[in-house]
């Protein structure tokens, strides 16, 4: 099994991607990126090392060598590290259309992650402090509000207190969690943040139902349906 950084520096990953998503796919550019970007970083860390052993050796042209080559690996980590949650949200987006059993570690990673109770517990409490600033917002101030407008949550109590008490169950479904996250998280679509009321509830109740766990024998059919 590849080591994370081997895994990261090697085009394996991208090419699963392709073969199984097509060489279009977002995900499968954004692995291509990140490949770039860890490339160039490790290249990157090469004068940064060496100004490390010229300052030990106290040259004086090496602080302008290793502040330059720092600046400059700062700025390729920060890209990188950009890059990478990019292909995480793509990896949320498979997971949420019920692709989560893709052989990918990138889908496999982020489905343990949105699997973990910690998770849960965090998009629950978020829903619920949404809510609750949905309520008083016309009597909060300005500057208290939340930078985005959530009162749209106050036409559908009932299905958000629905998704929460879901989402607290052990047995709640990586596909919902994904979805949930999803709801908060993208501006771009969510109707959280666009749409009318009634579309809100809509997307509330789906999320619902598919936060319900899924059979085992669904997933079995599921997985040899993928693996086809």
């Amino acid at each position: 099994m590849q080591k994370p950084l081997l895994r990261i520096l090697s085009s394996d990953e991208e090419k699963r991607a392709a073969s199984a998503l097509g060489g279009e796919h977002p995900l499968v550019r954004s692995l291509a990126r990140e490949r770039v970007r860890a490339v160039q970083v490790a290249i990157t860390l090469v004068p940064v090392l060496f100004g490390i052993a010229g300052v030990l050796r106290h040259d004086l042209r090496a602080p302008v060598v290793l502040g330059a080559a720092a600046l400059v690996e700062l700025a390729l980590l920060a890209t990188f590290l950009a890059v990478r949650g990019q292909a995480r949200e793509h990896a949320r987006e498979l997971i949420a259309a019920g692709r989560e059993r893709l052989p990918l570690h990138v889908v496999d990673r982020e489905r343990r992650t949105l699997a973990s109770s910690r998770t849960r517990r965090q998009l629950a409490r978020s829903l619920e402090r949404h809510l609750r600033d949905a309520d008083r917002w016309e009597s909060m101030f300005p500057r208290t509000r939340p930078l985005v407008d959530v009162r749209r949550l106050r036409f559908a109590k009932r299905e958000t207190k629905d998704v929460v008490t879901r989402l607290r169950s052990q047995s709640a479904s990586v596909r919902g969690v994904a979805a949930v996250f999803q709801l908060l998280t993208d501006s771009r679509s969510s109707p959280l943040f666009r749409g009318e009321e009634h579309e809100l509830r809509v997307e509330l109740a789906r999320i619902a139902e598919l936060l319900d766990p899924v059979p085992a024998h669904s997933e079995s059919v599921d997985d040899e349906r993928l693996a086809a």
